[in-house]
């Protein structure tokens, strides 16, 4: 696909404008893009340059052609051992396996092998191409082999990142065989991939066999390659620390060769970052206490209950988009879960509704209810708009009536309780509990409690928080 990029670039066309019977797709465009690119073939605007030209001029595959451009200005030795590697990577393997044993994947080993073979088909093919680049055979420097593969296979320079596998330049991975001696090397400059995949993706993932490759150091790809070498800030979050992490990295394409703790990142890279986060685990994931989830069910109780007020959108994707009003601007100096639980979640969430509408709330859902005892009994929200009020029994006598809140629309769960605050009776109909179970319960009451109230007519008694003694009855 390189080469037909290549050749459209010269006659000045664009591969989309020519008429073909079989387009490639973007992905097949976009990787030989990015391949000529990084042999330099291609500017940053994908004009041709001048060693874009001379690739063509040579007539053969781009890569092979970068190789023995870029080696022919080292000197002629070089370029004589470029000649060499072309031709193996044009033949078949001069050292096949024997009886199904690896005899490696080490360009070297090779290029000795043929210097004691010289009657060998690959040197037909060393001598044309000496021939057509006007080049002598001289002692090849065995000591830059890796460099000449990468010049031409940059974007297969590869680290080592566990036993056999290795990690490519452009992100996909590679193995070695475990019997390999190159196993030992931390970088390899990979010539050649052997797809173990029917369908031909392994190279786009992790499983091709890597068939040539070189031992490169770390000094030679610096020194070599430092145009594909770039610096980045890395802003994560570290789940396993559960603390947003700050790195400074120097990468070889996809590889991170170097990495080092950044100085505290900036507010915005730090709200940005807990933007990521928030939106990857959800609103529901947030360490939100009791009180902000109660105050967020009860606005979007009103929300259901009360349409001719625009309440604030309180649902999980609502305050997801409203989350750089209501929560990122106070996380500007925090890095940790912990940091960030700290936050004055209800607070900031009050912040979202104007007075007037805090005051409607309060009377149209509100946190407490009076009750008979005089006492100010908890009203808990839920995410299903129930609404259950927790009370002992005696601090409901004298109510003849079931509470209902919401302007008449939600009657309470009343969930009454023993003077132990034990669960004794749920009920949506207090009278009706009053008129018919009640009986029951008084006498199973009157044996566990006999100290306390328990009278035969509760919605006409007074209500209480104290035993008979204190009320004085007998």
């Amino acid at each position: 696909m390189s080469s037909f990029i290549l050749e459209s670039a010269v006659w000045g066309a664009d591969v989309k404008e020519l008429q073909l019977i079989d387009y490639p797709s973007d992905a097949q465009l976009a990787q030989g893009r990015d391949l000529l690119n990084r042999l330099n073939v291609f500017d940053s605007k994908q004009g041709l340059t001048s060693l874009g030209r001379q690739v063509h001029a040579l007539g053969c595959n781009a890569s092979i052609a970068v190789m023995l451009l870029k080696s022919q200005k080292i000197s002629p030795a070089h370029l004589s051992l470029a000649c060499a590697l072309a031709a193996l990577f044009e033949s078949k393997d001069p050292m096949p396996r024997y009886n199904g044993q690896s005899t490696g994947a080490e360009i070297s080993a090779r290029l000795h092998f043929l210097l004691k073979q010289k009657n060998h088909a690959i040197w037909q093919i060393i001598r044309l191409w000496h021939k057509k680049l006007s080049c002598a055979l001289v002692d090849w420097p065995f000591i830059d082999v890796a460099v000449l593969v990468g010049f031409a296979f940059p974007v297969w320079l590869a680290k080592q990142r566990s036993n056999e596998s290795y990690q490519l330049a452009n992100g996909a991975g590679a193995m070695l065989f475990k019997d390999d001696e190159l196993l030992e090397q931390k970088w390899l400059a990979v010539a050649a991939m052997l797809s173990t995949d029917k369908q031909g993706n392994d190279r786009q993932q992790n499983n091709a066999r890597i068939r040539y490759a070189e031992p490169i150091s770390l000094a030679q790809i610096e020194q070599h390659f430092a145009y594909l070498l770039n610096e980045s800030e890395v802003l994560q979050w570290d789940e396993s620390q559960q603390k947003i992490s700050a790195q400074k990295r120097k990468l070889l394409g996809e590889i991170v060769i170097q990495k080092q703790p950044m100085a505290r990142p900036s507010a915005e890279q730090i709200v940005n970052m807990w933007q990521q986060v928030i939106v990857k685990k959800g609103i529901a994931a947030l360490p939100f206490d009791d009180d902000s989830w109660q105050y967020i069910f009860r606005v979007r109780l009103a929300s259901d209950l009360n349409k001719d007020n625009v309440w604030p959108d309180f649902s999980e994707q609502g305050l997801l988009h409203s989350a750089d009003l209501w929560l990122l601007p106070y996380l500007s100096d925090k890095t940790t879960w912990q940091q960030l639980s700290q936050c004055q979640f209800l607070q900031q969430l009050k912040s979202q509704l104007d007075y007037q509408q805090q005051q409607e709330l309060d009377k149209l859902l509100p946190e407490k209810l009076l009750l008979p005892s005089g006492r100010h009994g908890r009203l808990i929200y839920t995410e299903s708009n129930k609404v259950t009020l927790s009370v002992r029994m005696q601090e409901m006598y004298g109510m003849r009536e079931h509470p209902v809140i919401g302007l008449g629309q939600i009657a309470l769960t009343i969930e009454l309780l023993s003077p132990a605050q034990r669960p004794i009776q749920t009920t949506q109909d207090l009278p009706g509990f009053w008129q018919g179970s009640y009986q029951q319960v008084q006498k199973e009451m009157k044996g566990r409690y006999p100290r306390h109230f328990w009278p035969d007519s509760p919605a006409t008694s007074p209500a209480t928080t104290t035993t008979k003694k204190r009320m004085n009855i007998k």
